[in-house]
C-alpha cells in the first residue's frame, strides 16, 4: 500500500509456484498515471515444461478469417541449445562472483495473452528461466534479484524458527480488547 501512496515502482520476486495468469493480471492492474508505468514489476521463475510463442507475423494483405495471434511455438528449455545467443558476464549471484551466460527473448505467453520478457541464464547451479512482465527490465539485475530471494527466505526462516520473532499473537485472549 505504501508504494501506491508514494507512486514508486516496486519489484516483486516470486518462485515458480506463482508463475500464473492471476498474478500477472493483478500486477498489471496497478498502474501509475503520474510516472506512466506499472508500479509493480514481477520476476518469477518459469517451470521447465512451459512453452511460449514467437509473435505472429503481420500480414500485408488481409485474408478471410481471424488473423493469427501466435507465431511459432517453442519449448523454453530448448533455448539453452542455442548457445550462440548467450552473452557471458561475471556477476554476483547467490553471494559469490561467477560467470553467467544469459540471453533474453520477448515471447507471447498464452496465460497472460501478451508479450512477456523471458530471461534464460546458465549458472553454476544449472539453467534457469525467469519471466518478467516489464520488457524494459535489465536481465542481469533480474537474475541478481531472483538469486537474492533465497537470502531473504533464509532470514525469515531464522527469525521464525530460531529467534521466535513471530511468536507473539495479536489475537491473544490475555490482551485487553481495543475498540
Amino acid at each position: 500500500m505504501v508504494s501506491l501512496l508514494h507512486q514508486r515502482p516496486n519489484v516483486l520476486v516470486l518462485d515458480a509456484f506463482f508463475a500464473s495468469k492471476s498474478v500477472f493480471e493483478r500486477v498489471d492492474s496497478v498502474w501509475s498515471l503520474k510516472i506512466k508505468e506499472p508500479l509493480v514489476t514481477v520476476i518469477v521463475r518459469a517451470k521447465k515444461n512451459y512453452v511460449a510463442y514467437f509473435p505472429a507475423e503481420s500480414v500485408k494483405e488481409r485474408k478471410r478469417g481471424r488473423p493469427k495471434t501466435y507465431g511459432m511455438k517453442i519449448k523454453l528449455m530448448e533455448m539453452f541449445d542455442q548457445s550462440h545467443l548467450f552473452v557471458e558476464k561475471e556477476i554476483s549471484i547467490y553471494g559469490k562472483l561467477e560467470k553467467v551466460s544469459l540471453t533474453t527473448a520477448h515471447l507471447f505467453w498464452k496465460p497472460t495473452s501478451s508479450i512477456i520478457c523471458f530471461v534464460f541464464a546458465v549458472t553454476s547451479r544449472g539453467p534457469i528461466i525467469l519471466i518478467c512482465n516489464s520488457l524494459q527490465q535489465n536481465p542481469w539485475l533480474a537474475l541478481q534479484l531472483y538469486c537474492s530471494r533465497t537470502r531473504m527466505e533464509t532470514m525469515f526462516d531464522c527469525l521464525k524458527n530460531v529467534m521466535n520473532a513471530f511468536r507473539f499473537r495479536f489475537w491473544s485472549k490475555c490482551l485487553p480488547k481495543a475498540s
